[in-house]
Formats: structure tokens, sequence, C-alpha cells
């Protein structure tokens, strides 16, 4: 327990200050998503929710001054995050919202054939599982599987985690 609290200090110690500052910078704004891990992780959801929201923010202002692979990946990587948050808590309505937005995302800046953009289909998939709705997880559990086919060849283990997916 000790140790768990002194984890949580540290990690509040080197909480980058959340600013609208005009000069955003892609490690700053890295290094809030992994603060917003660390906190769901601990167990602060709510706490790691405003962190996922300040670089989901600073991902999309990154988008449009610096429009690079890796910044991409770090704005789906951002709002997955807020999408396990949302699950949770049971928001599914929520979580549908920023994946139907992910999605579009992804397939505008990845494309439709795209590691990360199967992900989204998988993680679609995740969302209507937990609301006990089969039917349309298996729908976007094949859709992830197709793409990740298509992206990563036959013997990946994403593709074995679809084959599991759809195996629910």
């Amino acid at each position: 327990m000790k140790n768990c609290f002194l984890f949580l200090i540290l990690c509040f110690q080197s909480l980058p200050v959340l600013s609208s500052s005009i000069e955003i910078d892609s490690v700053e704004t890295r290094q809030i998503f992994e603060n917003g891990r660390a906190l769901l992780k601990a167990g602060y959801v709510d706490s790691s929710c405003i962190y996922f929201d300040q670089a989901l923010e600073r991902y999309l202002h990154l988008v449009e001054s610096n429009p690079e692979d890796h910044i991409f990946k770090g704005y789906i990587n951002a709002a997955r995050a807020k999408v396990k948050f949302l699950e949770k808590k049971r928001l599914f309505e929520q979580a549908h919202e920023v994946l139907a937005q992910l999605l579009e995302f992804s397939i505008l800046h990845l494309g439709e054939i795209h590691p990360y953009t199967a992900a989204v289909y998988n993680e679609i998939g995740v969302v209507y599982y937990l609301e006990l709705d089969f039917n349309h997880a298996r729908e976007y559990f094949e859709i992830a599987l197709d793409v990740r086919v298509k992206a990563l060849g036959e013997f990946s283990i994403d593709v074995a985690n679809s084959y599991n997916n759809i195996g629910m």
C-alpha cells in the first residue's frame, strides 16, 4: 500500500501542467497521455479522463500543423484510451461516439487497410460485446480480422487475436 501511495505521489509530481499554451509539443502531449494511462491503471478513472481529453485536444492541434504518422497514431492511442475509460464507466453510447469519430479519422489519415484502423474496428466490436450485442460485436470483429489479414498477413498475433474474438 505504501509503495502504491509513493508511486501516485511521484506520478502526480511529474504530471505536466495542463495549459492552453499556443506552443504544443508532441513529447509533452505524449507525456500527458502516458500520465492518463498511469492514472487509469492505478484506478483513478475519472482523473485519467482529464488527461486523455487534454491529449486528444493537443493531438488534433498537432495533426493540423504537423501531419506525421506518429502524431496520427498518438491521437488514435489517446482516443482508444478514452474509450477504455468510457467502457469502465459503462458509458457505451459515448464510447460509440468517440469510436465513430476515431474510425473516420483513422481511415482518412492512415487508410482503410491499416493495423490501427483494424484496431478501431476491433474496439467497436469490444464495446458491442460489453453491451451484450453479440451479433454486432461479431460483425466488427470480422471486419477487424479482414483488415488485419490484408494489412499484416495471415500469421500475425493481431490476426490470431481477431480469430479469438470471433470465437467469443
